[in-house]
């Protein structure tokens, strides 16, 4: 069972759904986190290119790939996504069909369907950026593949938009079941280190295409997000569905972007960062009330 839902089996269900997401929005912290990571991920989406240009001017090719100081963020955020997926995103599926069950929707049909409907996608944008290359000569290839890496970016950068927005708007229902304040304050740290890596792949993904849509799409989704979260109104079934649908799109996306190739990580560091996951996972399971 995902510790960050640690309560999640010895209460009711059906009385979960039948309350707002969070049933002590205003004293069980869901504020306090909301606000903090929404301030983290809005300024992400302003210092994400100085972070990757500070990344990227504190490597040096001369040193060992393990004293690489950008090799080796990039191969601990591997590590974390992988632990993030493994130990969180997987076991909380189960957490998803059971908040939903009483309905016609079943949460790993959902995250299958979302990995499908994802890849599908990708499979559109190629075939549009082949009948483009087709009809025309011989700058068709180089224009395609222009035009293939700024479809999938659009691709990804939705994705992203609204797989963020979910987080923030199902927090005040993880927080209805977290164990304590050290748990929660993991939470966040953790989904601000998860998101944060994905906006900075999103970021050497199109550094031209994350300039001109991240900032602004980003924002407006996040705050959207934000004020529906705090005026509480949403069905928790539809918000639980949103994310069991994303969570497939996030299984594909981590294994296939987060994880940096053997040639350009650091198998040293890919081992710690998931390491440092594991042990917060371990943490807080113990910290849980199951």
């Amino acid at each position: 069972m995902n510790p960050l839902l640690a309560g999640a089996a010895s209460a009711p269900l059906q009385g979960t759904l039948e309350a707002p997401l969070a049933e002590s929005f205003w004293g069980d912290g869901s504020l306090f986190g909301l606000v903090v990571l929404y301030g983290l991920l809005l300024a992400l989406t302003q210092l994400t290119p100085g972070i990757s240009r500070w990344l990227e001017d504190n490597s040096q090719s001369s040193k060992p790939k393990h004293l690489r100081f950008g090799e080796a963020v990039r191969s601990i955020s591997g590590g974390l996504a992988s632990g993030y997926v493994i130990l969180l995103l997987i076991p909380e599926i189960k957490i998803f069909n059971d908040a939903i069950r009483d309905s016609f929707l079943d949460a790993y049909v959902l995250a299958l369907l979302g990995l499908v409907i994802f890849k599908g996608l990708q499979h559109y944008c190629l075939r549009l950026v082949n009948q483009k290359s087709s009809a025309q000569q011989e700058w068709g290839f180089i224009q395609a593949k222009v035009m293939a890496r700024s479809l999938e970016f659009k691709v990804s950068c939705g994705v992203f938009c609204v797989y963020a927005s979910l987080v923030l708007l199902t927090l005040p229902f993880q927080f209805g079941h977290l164990a304590g304040p050290v748990a929660k304050v993991l939470y966040v740290i953790t989904f601000a280190l998860h998101l944060g890596f994905e906006m900075l792949g999103l970021f050497e993904q199109s550094e031209r295409d994350f300039s001109s849509l991240v900032p602004w799409m980003a924002g407006l989704s996040l705050t959207l997000a934000f004020v529906l979260a705090c005026a509480n109104v949403l069905p928790p079934s539809l918000v639980i569905s949103g994310m069991a649908f994303l969570a497939g799109i996030i299984i594909l996306q981590v294994f296939r972007t987060e994880l940096p190739g053997a040639s350009e990580s650091s198998f040293f560091w890919f081992g710690f960062g998931t390491a440092v996951f594991v042990l917060l996972h371990v943490y807080t399971q113990r910290l849980g009330t199951h």
